[in-house]
């Protein structure tokens, strides 16, 4: 998915205030109606749902086109086509002030609520889609960002396991944010997380989030003990 939070355009138009007026509608109504999908098709597996989450601070870039002899469908295409080179020579280039990579959607929110629930989010660019959350308690804002797409639920909390930061974002919790209940000793779990699949295994007995922020998980007596891990396809 390609999100642009913001993009600024100043357009250089030749001709009659008249025709530079007409040219800089349909140039908008392009961006707004065909970029998107153009881009998407550009940047090929990078602008997956379930792939990686790539954030870019700032592009700058130049376009030069003839639209009064081009077509809507190719003023997309071209504007797309510059739009992911910068992007991948960006991404090439920039080191970490201006461009965070994450492995995928769930680990994105694991890495903004393990900041979270240590202060850390405020002014931060890279958390600017979640930046009204910032001052809501990190139990309730946890509740509300999974709640939006429950798949991202469960890699979530195998990140923050990963970093050791799962304990402290659990304990954030509080009654009105969500119902906590005991796991069942032997539960199977399969989790679609992008390119990952979550393994049968067994959920440890702390305090596990459920009802909307967990995995509802079905007992079965043939799941192995252990713990829960993630696994390549």
């Amino acid at each position: 998915m390609i999100t642009i939070d913001r993009m600024e355009i100043d357009y250089r138009l030749g001709g009659r205030p008249d025709a530079r007026a007409h040219l800089a509608r349909r140039l908008d109504r392009i961006v707004a109606e065909r970029i998107g999908g153009a881009l998407e098709a550009a940047l090929g597996e990078a602008g997956r749902d379930d792939g990686p989450v790539v954030l870019i601070r700032r592009l700058d870039l130049r376009l030069w086109i003839d639209a009064t002899r081009t077509s809507d469908g190719d003023i997309a295409r071209a504007w797309s086509s510059t739009l992911a080179e910068a992007f991948f020579r960006r991404l090439a280039e920039a080191g970490p002030a201006d461009v965070r990579r994450y492995h995928h959607q769930g680990a994105y929110l694991a890495a903004w609520l393990a900041d979270h629930v240590s202060g850390r989010t405020d002014g931060r660019w890279e958390y600017a889609a979640l930046r009204t959350l910032d001052d809501v308690p990190t139990g309730r804002a946890a509740a509300l960002v999974l709640g939006r797409d429950r798949r991202w639920i469960a890699p979530a909390w195998v990140a923050l396991a990963d970093a050791h930061r799962l304990d402290a974002v659990v304990d954030a919790f509080h009654a009105a944010d969500v119902a906590v209940r005991p796991p069942p000793r032997h539960a199977s779990i399969r989790a679609s997380c992008g390119g990952w699949r979550l393994g049968s295994r067994l959920l440890p007995r702390p305090r596990v989030p459920t009802g909307g922020l967990g995995p509802r998980c079905a007992p079965s007596s043939r799941s192995p003990p252990a713990r829960t891990l993630c696994r390549r396809r």
